[in-house]
């Protein structure tokens, strides 16, 4: 999967979601589990428009279901797990972590991914 075609995707689907409500303003890839499968990736979105869900599993069903309904089968395989952020801020951070939970032996990732702007 070429990861520049599958951001285009991705940025689609995310504009096109906004008449349903859906709020993403940034969205980032990371390589999952932390680079060891090629071509698998950890999509981490700041959704500003979902704070007022208080279930996370809720959060990503909703960026779960956007996805599927815009992406094709190889961009759909290609995201291994999805992480959802309350603002720019928190997705920024975690990044640093390959948008992974991390404690104190969790070192920052080698390769920050990039964030894109969902215009």
């Amino acid at each position: 999967m070429d990861k520049k075609s599958l951001v285009k995707s991705i940025n689609d689907v995310f504009n096109a979601e906004k008449v349903n409500g859906l709020h993403i303003d940034q969205f980032g890839l990371a390589p999952a589990y932390r680079g060891l499968s090629s071509n698998s990736f950890t999509l981490g979105v700041s959704a500003p428009s979902l704070v007022s869900e208080e279930s996370s599993s809720r959060k990503t069903r909703i960026i779960f279901d956007a996805l599927y309904r815009g992406l094709n089968e190889a961009e759909k395989m290609a995201i291994d797990r999805v992480r959802v952020y309350n603002n720019i801020d928190e997705l920024k951070a975690s990044s640093f972590y390959d948008f992974e939970g991390f404690d104190a032996s969790y070192h920052e990732c080698d390769f920050i991914p990039d964030l894109h702007e969902v215009a």
